[in-house]
């Protein structure tokens, strides 16, 4: 694979991870005001949005969800055409095709993350990278948060976009911090701000700070599920904008999120070996 696929390959990762999951203030029009004792707690605000968008219940009633729609930003000259197979709790495949023939798929099998461009043999995903895809693939995402946040803590209320919002900073099981905004009147999520991964240019993965907006509620199967996505990555110039034309759930179609039978060996191979490498480097830091 050449380098200028390498290169896309993590962009186009680390963006989908934040889209089907999640730095500065970018889009807060006014500053967050402190928490006093009238306002709610975290977990009351996650309990009003599950409640808006259809209840536990009906939540939890749907257990994956297929996508179809169009990615647009400045990875691609035109809409690339968009399709997503999601499992509860933590399965996810994303398939990216563009117009000009390029074709990436991003998997997570519930356990380990892998990916394959232009039809190439599939590799392991794996550092900073592994850890977005895992939390994109929860399926339940804020509706999830008794598992998906080990902290979480209001910063107060702001204006985001001509919105009244409550901002709730969490703090994910793998340590990854992110300010999320439901808007105040209606108590739907509308937005969160994190960093991700990005190929900068030494050609490393570097964080970048990125908000993503969500837009576009829509009923699906009974629950309100936001069908368009808009990103904005620190440094570009050009947002990123994900519209799902389709979003049907609960559909009988068994899809397969493992690698071929004919490559398993080999993946499991490369995992060990990164499980040995991630183990010496603990080792080393902690002077064992």
């Amino acid at each position: 694979m050449n380098a200028p696929l390498a290169r896309r390959s993590v962009l186009l990762g680390a963006l989908l991870a934040v889209a089907f999951t999640g730095a500065s203030a970018i889009g807060l029009s006014r500053a967050v005001q402190p928490e006093s004792a009238a306002n709610p707690t975290p977990d009351e605000i996650f309990e009003r949005y599950i409640e808006v968008i259809g209840g536990e219940d009906a939540v939890r009633s749907i257990t994956n969800r297929r996508i179809e729609g169009t990615f647009e930003g400045e990875a691609f000259a035109s809409a690339a055409r968009l399709k997503v197979w999601a499992d509860a709790p933590n399965k996810i495949h994303i398939s990216i095709r563009e117009p000009l023939g390029a074709k990436l798929d991003i998997y997570y099998t519930g356990e380990y993350g892998w990916e394959t461009v232009n039809g190439s043999e599939p590799r392991v995903i794996y550092g900073p990278r592994l850890v977005e895809l895992a939390e994109s693939a929860q399926f339940y995402g804020e509706a999830g948060y008794k598992s998906r946040y080990k902290e979480t803590e209001l910063v107060g209320s702001g204006e985001y976009k001509g919105q009244q919002v409550w901002a709730i900073r969490a703090v994910s099981e793998a340590g990854r911090a992110r300010m999320l905004f439901f808007d105040k009147s209606s108590g739907l999520f509308v937005a969160e701000q994190s960093s991700v991964a990005r190929m900068g240019e030494s050609g490393t993965l570097e964080p970048r700070g990125v908000e993503v907006g969500h837009t576009n509620y829509t009923d699906i199967g009974g629950v309100l599920y936001p069908t368009r996505q808009t990103q904005h990555i620190e440094g570009d110039t050009k947002p990123i904008i994900l519209d799902y034309a389709s979003v049907r759930v609960n559909v009988d179609d068994d899809h397969e999120f493992l690698p071929p039978t004919e490559h398993r060996a080999k993946i499991e191979a490369r995992l060990e070996e990164i499980r040995q490498q991630t183990e010496s480097a603990r080792r080393r830091s902690s002077g064992g």
